[in-house]
C-alpha cells in the first residue's frame, strides 16, 4: 500500500483527446414533408368538423343529497357515548347527526 495521495494520471502515458460532439441534424422543413407525403399518397389527418348539435346533458347522480358533507371523527368517553346511544334509541332510531326538528 502506498502512504501518499493517489495521483490519477500517473499511470497514463498520454492524456485522452476530447472531441466536441457532432451537432444534431436540422429538422426538415414542413413544405418538404408535405411534398414527400403527397408523393407517397399519405394524406395528413384533418381536424374533425365541429358538432352541429349541442352535446348531450350529463346524467344526474342518483344519490339523495342532504347537504351534510362533513365527516366528524371523534373519541368519546364511555359516559357521553352511552348518553348518545340512549338519545338515539329515544328518538326511535333516528340517524345520529340528523336534526330532530328538520321537516
Amino acid at each position: 500500500m502506498s502512504t501518499g495521495p493517489a495521483i490519477p494520471f500517473a499511470v497514463m502515458d498520454e492524456l485522452p483527446v476530447l472531441e466536441p460532439k457532432p451537432r444534431a441534424p436540422k429538422p426538415i422543413a414542413s413544405k418538404a414533408i408535405e411534398k414527400i407525403a403527397a408523393a407517397n399518397i399519405f394524406p395528413s389527418r384533418q381536424a374533425a368538423p365541429p358538432p352541429t348539435s349541442p352535446p348531450p346533458r350529463a346524467r344526474h347522480d342518483r344519490r339523495y343529497r342532504t347537504g351534510r358533507n362533513q365527516q366528524l371523527n371523534n373519541r368519546e368517553l364511555q359516559h357521553p357515548a352511552v348518553r348518545l346511544r340512549q338519545t338515539h334509541e329515544r328518538l326511535d332510531g333516528m340517524d345520529i347527526g340528523t336534526e330532530p326538528y328538520c321537516s
